[in-house]
């Protein structure tokens, strides 16, 4: 099987092209060339492209030639290794007989992990523990505060597979669950729906943001809504910075009113160190690297050495080679909803 991994530059980025990654292509029988596009003229790198069977992108990948859709010559599958799809592939590909693939669902029980995390941290209020015993106090200032996942009102926004894997992590401690999602058709027992987005903010104490990025959902948490929450209620955030009215939160977290719990930002998804909520104790940012998982000591086993995104990108190549059904297929309707 011919399989071309492209990026923009050579090397490729380190975090997708690692030793072990490329050491179980090797073990699985498939030997992966890498073309970097900046060696080559676009129509030499179109032509590249078009003599491949699969091919690899990922972080670090150019967009790929519209011309590439019209006529791909051997190409019939894309495999793109890591999540949203739109800045690398265009529209055009989803009327062509090339099928693409991405990490799907993969990611659930990590992102999942990250958003227990950050909801812990701030129940528990972590921070301001942390940096009241870095200014000489030993007791929080903010203990009154510290909360308990047992009866905690917990809205969730959104119900994909990410927000399903947190279901299954946190339904034992206790919370009394509520969620908001017009295409969830069926929910778990434990669980009941919120007629409203308003609905759910007016009976939670802290609010999980699942939600994809769409036209409907892109700053839809704004003043009106936070300002439903009650005192030191609780905000996480592991889905699109732009869900949220990033300037209103930050006026309730100024005023002390809210905490949160943010591994993604607005707009371009960073703050600058001298940004005033740097410095917001009630405020937790984990820079979207809460669901990274790359960890290794001495002892740890050869399949932790590969990322949830490295084993679904083999698990996929290996039923391509068979003829078997790929597993996390975009299709042109998810497509359109991706960011």
């Amino acid at each position: 099987m011919n399989i071309l991994y492209l990026t923009r530059q050579s090397p490729p980025p380190e975090r997708v092209w690692t030793a072990a990654f490329r050491d179980a292509l090797a073990r699985s029988g498939f030997a992966v060339r890498h073309l970097a596009a900046e060696t080559l003229p676009p129509a030499s790198l179109l032509a590249r492209l078009r003599e491949t069977e699969v091919l690899l992108t990922s972080w670090g990948s150019p967009r790929l030639p519209e011309a590439l859709a019209t006529d791909p010559g051997t190409l019939r599958y894309i495999c793109h290794i890591n999540g949203a799809v739109r800045d690398y592939i265009p529209a055009a590909f989803w009327d062509s007989p090339v099928v693409v693939t991405n990490w799907g669902s993969s990611t659930g029980p990590a992102v999942a992990e990250g958003a227990l995390a950050l909801l812990l941290a701030c129940l528990k209020n972590l921070r301001p523990q942390i940096e009241d015993k870095l200014s000489g106090r030993w007791v929080c200032e903010e203990a009154g505060t510290i909360g308990s996942l047992q009866g905690l009102k917990l809205g969730f926004y959104g119900f994909g597979h990410i927000a399903r894997a947190f279901h299954r992590i946190v339904r034992e401690l206790g919370p009394d669950i509520r969620v908001f999602d017009p295409c969830a058709t069926e929910l778990p027992h434990d669980c009941r729906r919120a007629d409203s987005l308003r609905g759910l903010f007016a009976d939670s104490e802290a609010v999980m943001i699942f939600a994809a990025l769409t036209e409907e959902t892109r700053g839809s948490v704004g003043k009106s809504l936070l300002a439903l929450l009650p005192d030191h209620a609780i905000l996480v955030n592991t889905a699109r910075g732009d869900i949220i009215n990033q300037d209103d939160l930050f006026a309730e977290l100024a005023a002390g009113r809210l905490r949160a719990g943010l591994d993604v930002l607005a707009g371009e998804d960073w703050l600058a160190l001298d940004h005033p909520a740097i410095r917001f104790k009630n405020l937790i940012l984990t820079s979207h690297r809460v669901g990274d998982s790359y960890w290794q000591t001495p002892i740890s086993s050869e399949d932790k050495q590969l990322a949830f995104f490295h084993k679904t990108c083999l698990e996929n190549l290996a039923r391509f080679l068979d003829g078997q059904p790929l597993d996390h297929l975009i299709g042109k309707a998810q497509y359109s909803r991706m960011t």
